[in-house]
């Protein structure tokens, strides 16, 4: 810094100053990580706010929960377990529940569930088809096709075809 005549312009003292330096504040986000993408942060100059320290931001990565029952599994179909991410909801994981076993808890023989026949509260045989393996309903149609089948059968072993 220096100062001049105001009549001559001559100088009359020069004094020289040290630069503030940079005092930076404190961290700020700008853009949040998310589970995938990194953020970033800056801290801006209190001297001078030209001045800005930009930084990255790690992404969070994926933090999900427990696995919780979406669709309960039962005697005939699978279920479906999901978990959900705490970082993100959008952010999910499925898998499959394996099929439960047949239950008669009313007692009536039957599974509560698809109505197949029980053997003593357990999956039984009964309604699967000893001619063509497959299980048919304890429907009226079910029995009429296992009658079919062993009709079917006898004739087959009548004539030497199986």
């Amino acid at each position: 810094r220096s100062r001049h005549c105001t009549k001559c312009d001559a100088r009359i003292m020069t004094e020289t100053i040290e630069p503030l330096g940079h005092s930076y504040g404190d961290w700020q986000t700008k853009t949040a990580p998310t589970c995938t993408a990194e953020g970033e942060k800056v801290r801006v100059c209190n001297n001078d706010p030209s001045h800005v320290i930009t930084e990255t931001i790690a992404p969070l990565g994926h933090n999900y929960g427990s696995w919780q029952i979406k669709t309960p599994p039962t005697c005939t179909e699978e279920g479906v377990e999901e978990r959900v991410c705490k970082n993100d909801a959008n952010h999910t994981e499925t898998r499959p529940m394996e099929k439960t076993s047949h239950r008669d808890t009313d007692g009536d023989g039957l599974c509560d569930t698809c109505r197949m026949e029980m053997d003593n509260g357990s999956h039984g045989t009964s309604n699967v088809c000893k001619y063509c393996g497959q299980i048919h309903p304890n429907t009226f149609v079910g029995r009429f096709i296992k009658f079919f089948h062993s009709i079917a059968y006898f004739f087959a072993h009548l004539f030497g075809k199986m």
